[in-house]
């Protein structure tokens, strides 16, 4: 199995390889937020309340 190095020029192994053009996965009109919790700790209680801020602040419409 070969390894390979992105984005970090490595002269010595020959292993490089460039960054290519961003993928998107989502369509241009839609924003894609990841919100980590441990739970227990209060976030989880935190990312709820952003997300709540999101749906009733902007126009965007919030799923979590």
């Amino acid at each position: 199995m070969t390894k390979y190095n992105i984005g970090i020029e490595d002269d010595v192994s020959g292993t490089s390889l460039p960054y290519g053009d961003p993928i998107r996965v989502t369509p241009v009109d839609q924003r894609q937020f990841i919100f980590w919790g441990l739970g227990g700790d209060g976030t989880v209680g935190a990312n709820k309340a952003a997300i709540k801020t999101m749906a009733l602040e902007t126009d965007m419409e919030a799923q979590g």
